[in-house]
């Protein structure tokens, strides 16, 4: 239909995103839930350009008449690496910014540098071995 977005991925773009080690809390009353999950990503353009990232995600979710819908959505890039060159020539952060075909509603809650810098990420959970 003219006018109407993409019903599948545009031909020659890899933009897969793993969701690794998620740890999904929900609270004892089922209305609220915490998830904290490691992303591996693959992203590229055939022709064009290649790299892969790592985020964390620091999620919160609510129960809203038995659907969960996001009430918070943080990922925290810790490090982007283009193909062209890898770790070896990778001399400083390279975070995309902000989407500019769609903007954030607000500034970032969080701003850091990326690899080979290092930041202690957040929890949004207690340790459960420490407590803390």
């Amino acid at each position: 239909m003219p006018g109407s977005a993409p019903t599948s991925p545009a031909k020659a773009i890899v933009p897969d995103h793993l969701n690794l080690q998620p740890v999904i809390l929900v609270s004892p009353d089922g209305e609220t839930a915490r998830v904290r999950a490691r992303v591996l990503r693959m992203m590229g353009s055939a022709g064009a350009n290649a790299s892969m990232n790592g985020a964390v995600y620091v999620n919160e979710f609510v129960n809203e008449d038995g659907v969960w819908k996001y009430k918070t959505d943080h990922a925290y890039n810790t490090w982007v690496i283009s193909y062209e060159g890898g770790w070896a020539k990778q001399t400083r952060g390279t975070l995309p910014g902000p989407n500019k075909t769609v903007p954030p509603g607000r500034p970032p809650s969080l701003v850091f540098e990326a690899f080979p810098k290092t930041f202690g990420l957040p929890w949004n959970y207690k340790n459960p071995v420490t407590g803390r």
